[in-house]
């Protein structure tokens, strides 16, 4: 599987352990327009520029985004500061498929982590 993932920690945990998997082969970039019909799938994480719609459906089954944040309550930049100032009791990270407006599209899952 062709795995793209718009990041700019291209030296992260999660980057390390996808490129070493053997069955997925991983691209990573900071340009959405490396984006292109040989991806099967984009995501987005810890990415901060604004994807523009004409990129949405290059790939082939489309552009997600990992957003630390409980969405729809914690939209927009700095969510994580955003968790701490509010003393939030846990993190959340929400996936989401892009959509024309910023941190508003589809809602795949969401992952809770207690803060400690």
């Amino acid at each position: 599987m062709n795995i793209m993932i718009l990041t700019n920690q291209f030296d992260s945990k999660l980057i390390r352990l996808l490129k070493n998997d053997a069955v997925i082969n991983l691209s990573t970039s900071y340009s959405y327009e490396d984006i292109n019909k040989d991806i099967d799938i984009v995501f987005a994480y810890n990415y901060d520029k604004i994807i523009p719609i004409q990129f949405f459906d290059i790939s082939k089954i489309g552009v997600f985004v990992l957003h630390s944040s409980d969405l729809p309550k914690g939209r927009g930049w700095a969510p994580i500061y955003n968790s701490i100032a509010n003393v939030e009791s846990e993190y959340v990270i929400s996936l989401l498929k892009v959509s024309k407006k910023p941190d508003e599209g589809n809602l795949f899952l969401k992952i809770r982590i207690k803060k400690p």
